[in-house]
């Protein structure tokens, strides 16, 4: 059985409401100028276009902060649902 609708598009929202928050913090930029400066450093010399595929979509997540950013989202609603 499926949550019903409203409900649904009432965690989408609050959802939305959090990453919009989130990338609005100083500390997440500065986390994805470290974590992009940390992955430059680790691949400066490797050839990027012999990385099988999925080692260079974990790459643009993680340089991109998504990864803390989803992270964030997911703790937000725990804390806020009670999940």
């Amino acid at each position: 059985m499926g949550l019903p609708s409203w409900f649904q598009s009432a965690i989408e929202q609050r959802v939305d409401q959090v990453a919009a928050w989130i990338e609005r913090q100083p500390e997440l930029r500065e986390l994805r100028v470290e974590e992009r400066a940390a992955f430059d450093a680790m691949f400066s010399d490797t050839d990027r276009s012999g990385l099988p595929e999925y080692m260079l979509w974990r790459i643009n997540i993680i340089s991109s902060g998504q990864s803390r950013t989803n992270t964030r989202i997911y703790r937000g609603c725990v804390t806020a649902y009670g999940l």
